[in-house]
Order: C-alpha cells, then sequence, then structure tokens
C-alpha cells in the first residue's frame, strides 16, 4: 500500500503549487502536450455535450495552446466575456450547434463563472483525467479495502473524494472515511479518517452532522504503516463513540402491518430471514455468500437484515404500514436472537 500512498500524496504536492500558484499553473498548462491538448479539446468542444458555459471556456483554450499561442490569465477573463456576451464571432471556429446552446443558455443574476473564480477549479482536468484519475481512483479503493481489513472493520463501509472534489470543483488532496454502516452517511458518524494531501493526516473525525461532537484527533503521517498503526490506537474510542449514537430504523411488521399486535404483544420486532443465523456470520459479505449470492448483488433483504442485526440498544425502531402510516415505535432492549420458528 505504500506505492499507492506515495503515488497520491506525490501528485497532491504537485496539484498544491497548481492550486495555491496561478503563475506555476499557466506555466504548466503553457507545456502540455498536443495530444493531451487534442483529447481537452475533443472532450469539452463535442457539440453533442450539454453546453456548460465552463466547457466552452476550457474547449477555447485548448485551441488557442494547439495554434502555438500561450495563455494567460488576462486571456481566460477574455474568453470569459466572450462567452458571457454570448460573443458567436469570435467563437465561430466552433460548431454551429455548440454556439447555438451557448446562443439559448439562460443567464440569470448570477454570473455564469460564480463557481470558476479560481484558476484551479477551471484547469484540474486538463491534468487529473485519463490514466491518472484512473490511476488515483484505483488507489484509492485499493487503499481503503485494505485500511477495512487491517482495521478490522468488516461492519463499516467507507465515503471517499478524489482531486475532483467533493462537488467537483477540483481539490489538491483526497481523503478516505470509514463509518458504520448503520449510519445513513459519513456525516452521521465518528470516521476513521485519512487526509491524502501535500502533508497527509489521520485520525479520528467527526461528521458535520453530529451535535455537540467531540473534537477531532488529527495526527500527521508519513506513510501507509502510519496510519495503520495511529487509526488502530484510536479504534476502540471511535467504535464506542458511534454505539453511542441513536440510530433510527424503520421495518414492516408482516403485509400491511399484520403481525403488528402478534409483535406488540410479545414485545419483538422480527424479521424472516429462513435457515440463516445472522450471529454465525461477521460481515454482509458473508450473509450473501450464505444466501447463495454474490457480495456485488446488494440483495436489499440482506442487507436489511444485516443492518436490523447491528442494530444497538437503545436504538429506535418505526413499525410502518405502507410508505405513509407508523402504527408503533419501540426502543431496542435486547441483542438479537435467532428462533427456527
Amino acid at each position: 500500500m505504500q506505492t499507492q500512498f506515495d503515488y497520491i500524496t506525490d501528485l497532491a504536492r504537485t496539484y498544491e503549487q497548481y492550486a495555491s500558484n496561478d503563475s506555476v499553473l499557466y506555466e504548466a498548462i503553457n507545456k502540455l502536450s498536443d495530444s493531451d491538448l487534442d483529447d481537452i479539446f475533443k472532450e469539452y468542444g463535442d457539440p453533442d455535450r450539454k453546453f456548460a458555459p465552463v466547457n466552452l471556456l476550457r474547449a477555447e483554450i485548448a485551441t488557442r495552446l494547439l495554434h502555438g499561442m500561450k495563455v494567460t490569465k488576462a486571456d481566460v477573463e477574455s474568453i470569459k466575456k466572450m462567452i458571457r456576451r454570448k460573443d458567436r464571432s469570435l467563437l465561430s471556429h466552433f460548431s454551429k450547434d455548440l454556439l447555438d446552446q451557448m446562443e439559448e443558455y439562460p443567464l440569470g443574476r448570477r454570473d455564469i463563472f460564480a463557481n470558476w473564480q479560481k484558476a484551479w477549479s477551471i484547469f484540474h482536468t486538463f491534468f487529473y483525467r485519463s490514466t491518472v484519475k484512473e490511476t488515483v481512483q484505483n488507489y484509492i479503493d485499493q487503499l481503503t479495502q485494505q485500511l477495512i481489513e487491517d482495521l478490522k472493520l468488516s461492519n463499516y463501509i467507507s465515503h471517499t473524494v478524489d482531486f475532483q472534489g467533493a462537488n467537483n470543483f477540483g481539490n489538491n488532496k483526497c481523503w478516505i472515511a470509514l463509518y458504520p454502516e448503520t449510519k445513513n452517511s459519513h456525516k452521521d458518524a465518528y470516521q476513521f479518517f485519512v487526509r491524502l494531501q501535500s502533508t497527509p493526516e489521520a485520525g479520528r473525525a467527526a461528521g458535520h452532522s453530529l451535535k455537540n461532537a467531540k473534537p477531532n484527533r488529527i495526527s500527521k503521517i508519513n506513510s501507509y504503516q502510519d496510519i495503520v498503526d495511529l487509526l488502530r490506537s484510536q479504534h476502540e474510542e471511535i467504535i464506542k463513540l458511534n454505539r453511542q449514537i441513536r440510530n433510527y430504523f424503520k421495518f414492516a411488521p408482516g403485509p400491511q402491518a399484520s403481525l403488528w399486535e402478534l409483535f406488540r404483544n410479545e414485545n419483538v420486532a422480527a424479521i424472516t430471514f429462513k435457515k440463516i443465523n445472522l450471529n454465525d456470520f461477521i460481515s454482509s459479505d458473508e450473509v450473501m455468500l450464505a444466501a447463495g449470492l454474490s457480495p456485488e448483488e446488494k440483495s436489499n433483504m440482506v442487507m436489511g437484515a444485516w443492518l436490523f442485526k447491528q442494530a444497538d440498544l437503545g436504538d429506535v425502531i418505526f413499525a410502518t404500514k405502507g410508505v405513509n402510516t407508523v402504527v408503533g415505535i419501540g426502543i431496542i432492549e435486547s441483542e438479537y436472537t435467532y428462533q427456527d420458528s
């Protein structure tokens, strides 16, 4: 995993220079190869692609570079003005279809380049593309799966962000968040967190939706093994904190709540999952295999049963009838048990 770690963090150092220093970025743009520029033009100048102002800007920059011109920040601002004015005469080398789309594009009070003020937001796609992008995404997946294995987090899932950034505006860092599969989102949990940047970090991070959350415990790291060692030292605490966060589930007590009276009288919440005792397994993938399914299938029945088994004491269950009616609410007071009946 050290190879994957080094590849991403080395790239992060380069991208940080581009993101923080426009002159360095434009110097790199002006050195792009014709083959790269040709691919960029074909992607963003494609008339069959839905028109977007920033994509036309990217295509025009690629065109100028292919014609041997150097590009500066002033050129970018000039092209933005042309697109704002919908100036067909100065952009006549593009297809009629693309220019027609530009003509029809609605203008509002907000500037069409409001989200594209930073040069790196516009031009990160000139560098983070093709083989580089595929390699980073594959390496992030490999690091994620290895961390889940090394930290023995079989019931945790991941949320990852690459150099595209969370909103596709470009970033100079990637990150990995591991959190319990019982949570709706990484925002609702304490995470085993890794930030792969020029100075990489790892540790416990609190999701943004947690109220009165404990402060993050993030430290600098220099290798994949550092990540594992640090997160192992915080393992017990993160697991405990997540179990203290109340989860909310819903389930149907039989078709159209037909078993509701029985369940209420016996003080149980039950599901039918015949011949499989979930206590015999440590992950949903194992249950998938036992049910004769591939782990990649992610059967709703299996995942629902597994989440049911993962529920903690104090969690809340909403018993429902159809999609719009709640017939009862219960608080879990005991562990999951299996009955042949």
